[in-house]
């Protein structure tokens, strides 16, 4: 018993040795096996090649960082803080941020639009032969009602036929592989009505009577256009340190690549300088409001100037003056910007109160105008809120509930802000109140200033005050102006589309090669697989 368990381990040891060379002269004893299948895999692949058109790549360059209204300046001055409130600066576009109004769905919307992407036209001359692509020069174009472009779910398929010589046209129109409508006609236009819609064929420039038609178009929905055009697109930045972005787009038609990337690039400097004159129309509107109060403030301060010189009879007010305001020292001096600062803040209220600006970044720090830290951080998140409703609307529907919380989010901020900025006018008023009450005990220690010249000096300080403001709102105004007639683009195209001189696909020696594996794996594997259920077999029939 122990001798035959012996015999069946050994023999078992031996199975289990793989005989390379049984194997290599059973592939060689069905050599035409792996002739056969090269042929099939082979030509199979060649066919492909044959049939698949080439997809090349092409390239788009834009800088997107353009000077637009200048910076904010910095340096802490009433002038600076003014030119911030009033201005809103011009810092730096985010080419990221950038980035996403370009391959916003509002924007691809526009380029499928524009360009009719929801079609594509085509034909085919052979049955090996690849796809004749017709954009833009396609001799019949089809036009399906937008409401039903947008809404249909299943790409729609035609098929115009002509034969040489014959008036009459065939159309066969598949959806889903279904047929769905199938009909002969003489004359353009053809209004063809499906339980689906209706569609209109006419003929173009591009359409020779004397030439047979066999033509081919495709008609998807405007979201479907949008979704594959996204697909093909890739919008890169260069470098962290650069506000250059590429735009790559994979497409077998070069002129339609070509028309893809300077539409998005047309499009989107069209968005901007639409946005930019907004910013500035906005803008020049706010200015030339304030401008006409203060220009009525001022001279009615001037004819109150007038009246007391007359009834005082005052020559030089100005030499007058001059002995005054020496004579004031820090006390005149704080009180100015105590004032001044009680304008801006003024100023700074009615910009969050008014409709045309109210929903303006605030370009500068709670430091600038004195204020405590805790309502710096107000401004800055109300600023972050306004920066992601600007990403969202270029995203978002109108109407969606995301947005509407946000702006609930903005304007509760926004109240936040108006009210503690109402509290400093407040607090503002009463040290104005202070200072003046410490100007009168300094005035009741000159003795012997006459009345008149406090009154000269309340005068003149206000109108210091206004004229100061009148200036710089004045130089803001001409700045404005000219921003709202500057025409440049502001993102610069460095280069229009172009094409690679290679396609990226289909890679031909790739897939050759792959097929010659094939053509090797497939027949060696049914050889094995077919050996295997041979010697199964051998064994069950030794065990019965």
């Amino acid at each position: 018993m122990a001798q035959e368990n012996t015999s069946d381990k050994s023999v078992s040891e031996i199975s289990n040795v793989i005989d390379f060379g049984k194997i290599f002269r059973n592939y060689l004893h069905h050599w035409w096996w792996f002739v056969i299948s090269l042929i099939l895999c082979c030509g199979l692949a060649f066919i492909y090649v044959k049939k698949k058109n080439p997809v090349y790549l092409v390239k788009g360059l834009m800088m997107v960082n353009q000077e637009e209204d200048g910076g904010v300046n910095k340096s802490g001055s009433i002038t600076a803080m003014l030119g911030g409130i009033i201005g809103g600066g011009g810092s730096s576009s985010n080419p990221e941020n950038e980035m996403m109004k370009m391959t916003s769905q509002t924007n691809l919307s526009d380029v499928v639009n524009t360009l009719h992407l929801q079609y594509n036209y085509w034909s085919v001359d052979g049955i090996l032969r690849k796809k004749i692509w017709l954009y833009p020069n396609t001799p019949i174009a089809i036009n399906i009602p937008q409401s039903i472009l947008d809404t249909i779910s299943v790409a729609t398929k035609f098929h115009i036929r002509r034969e040489k010589g014959e008036k009459d046209f065939t159309i066969r129109v598949d959806q889903d592989g279904n047929k769905l409508y199938e009909k002969t006609f003489t004359r353009f236009p053809y209004t063809a009505k499906t339980p689906y819609g209706s569609f209109t064929l006419t003929l173009t420039d591009s359409y020779n009577p004397q030439e047979a038609l066999d033509l081919y178009a495709l008609a998807a929905s405007t979201p479907s256009a949008v979704e594959g055009l996204r697909e093909r697109l890739a919008v890169t930045y260069l470098s962290k340190k650069a506000d250059a972005i590429q735009i790559d787009l994979e497409d077998v038609c070069i002129k339609r690549g070509e028309d893809v990337i300077n539409t998005i690039m047309r499009l989107y400097n069209d968005r901007r300088a639409r946005d930019r004159y907004d910013h500035n129309k906005a803008t020049l509107d706010f200015l030339n409001d304030r401008l006409l109060s203060l220009y009525n403030e001022i001279d009615e301060q001037d004819t109150k100037v007038e009246q007391f010189k007359r009834e005082n009879r005052i020559v030089d007010a100005e030499a007058e003056a001059s002995y005054i305001f020496t004579r004031m020292g820090s006390i005149d001096e704080q009180y100015a910007q105590a004032k001044t600062r009680l304008a801006t803040y003024d100023l700074f209220l009615d910009m969050l109160t008014n409709p045309r600006t109210r929903n303006e970044q605030i370009p500068f720090t709670a430091a600038d105008l004195s204020m405590s830290e805790s309502y710096g951080r107000f401004m800055t998140n109300y600023n972050d809120l306004i920066n992601q409703r600007i990403e969202l609307e270029m995203t978002a529907k109108p109407g969606a509930r995301s947005l509407d919380v946000l702006n609930q989010r903005i304007d509760a901020l926004r109240e936040t802000i108006i009210n503690s900025l109402r509290r400093e006018q407040t607090n503002q008023k009463l040290a104005l109140e202070q200072l003046e009450k410490e100007q009168r005990q300094r005035d009741s220690r000159i003795g012997g200033m006459p009345a008149m010249e406090h009154r000269l000096l309340s005068f003149e300080r206000d109108r210091v005050v206004k004229n100061q403001i009148y200036a710089y709102l004045l130089q803001k105004r001409e700045e404005t102006q000219i921003s709202l007639s500057q025409q440049e683009p502001v993102g610069k195209i460095i280069d229009p589309a172009y094409p690679e001189s290679k396609p990226v696909a289909p890679k031909k020696m790739l897939i050759l090669a792959v097929a010659f594996l094939m053509g090797l794996i497939v027949p060696a594997a049914l050889i094995q697989t077919r050996a295997f259920a041979t010697s199964n077999k051998a064994k069950a029939s030794t065990i019965a």
